[in-house]
C-alpha cells in the first residue's frame, strides 16, 4: 500500500522472499505497490482479488483498526473482507526534522517551542491521513497546545523527501525512510515513539524522555 523504500515496501520483500520453498508456495512472493490514500487502495485490490490465497496485502493496523472509526466511507469493512494471516513487524515512528527549521533546534521540547514562535511554518507531513503517524503528531500538538499543521503525503518516503528538500519542516515518520538521511546529516530525528531507544538510533531518546 506504500511506495518502494518504505518501511511496509522493505517488510513485504522480506517476507515475499521467505515465501519461497516454504509450505505456501514454491516461488517468492511478488511484490506490487500500490500506493494511495493511506494504503485503502491496496486493501481495495486485495479485497477484489480471488479468494484463493494467492494474493496477500502487507498493511498497517491502522488500515484495519484506526481507517474504520475516522473514514465515513470506505470500499471494504475490515472485519468481514479479511483475515489476519500475521504480525510481520513492529515498528516505531519518529519527528525527523530538516533545513527548514534552524539548527538550534536540537529537541522536542525546542522544536514545539520554535513551532509556538512560528506558526505559520509550524506543520508537520505523515504517510497518511488517519495513520498512526498522523496521530501522533496530532498528539503531539495537543498535549503540548500547539497549533500544527498536517500534510498528508503517499507514504513515508515522499514526506521524507520533502522535509529534506526543504518544502516542509517536519515529518513523522518510519526509521527505514529517514534513518539514511539522518546518517548523512541532512535531516534530524529528534524523538522516537518508543518504550525504549532503537539500537540503531542509540543516540536518539524516546518522546517520554524528551
Amino acid at each position: 500500500g506504500f511506495p518502494a523504500g518504505s518501511a511496509g515496501d522493505i517488510v513485504a520483500r522480506r517476507v515475499a522472499d521467505k515465501l519461497a520453498g516454504s509450505a505456501y508456495s514454491k516461488s517468492p512472493g511478488i511484490v506490487e505497490n500500490k500506493p494511495g490514500a493511506g494504503g485503502r487502495i491496496a486493501l481495495d485490490t486485495l479485497k477484489q482479488a480471488a479468494p484463493d490465497g494467492a494474493t496477500l496485502c502487507m498493511t498497517p493496523y491502522s488500515a484495519t483498526a484506526i481507517y474504520p472509526h475516522v473514514y465515513t466511507k470506505m470500499s471494504y469493512d475490515a472485519e468481514k473482507d479479511f483475515i489476519p494471516v500475521s504480525t510481520s513487524a513492529i515498528i516505531h515512528h519518529g519527528l525527523a526534522i530538516g533545513p527548514l527549521v534552524p539548527a538550534s533546534v536540537k529537541t522536542v521540547k525546542d522544536y514545539l517551542a520554535w513551532c509556538k514562535a512560528n506558526p505559520t511554518m509550524a506543520n508537520y507531513g505523515s504517510p497518511a491521513a488517519g495513520s498512526t503517524p498522523h496521530f501522533l503528531g496530532a498528539l503531539l500538538a495537543l498535549n503540548a497546545n500547539v497549533d500544527m499543521k498536517h500534510v498528508p503525503y503517499r507514504g513515508s518516503v515522499p514526506g521524507v523527501t520533502d522535509v529534506v528538500g526543504g518544502q516542509i519542516q517536519a515529518t513523522m515518520s518510519s526509521p527505514p525512510a529517514a534513518l539514511p538521511l539522518a546518517k548523512a546529516g541532512k535531516l534530524r530525528i529528534l524523538a522516537a515513539a518508543a518504550a525504549k531507544r532503537s539500537a540503531l538510533l542509540p543516540d536518539v531518546p524516546t518522546f517520554a524522555e524528551g
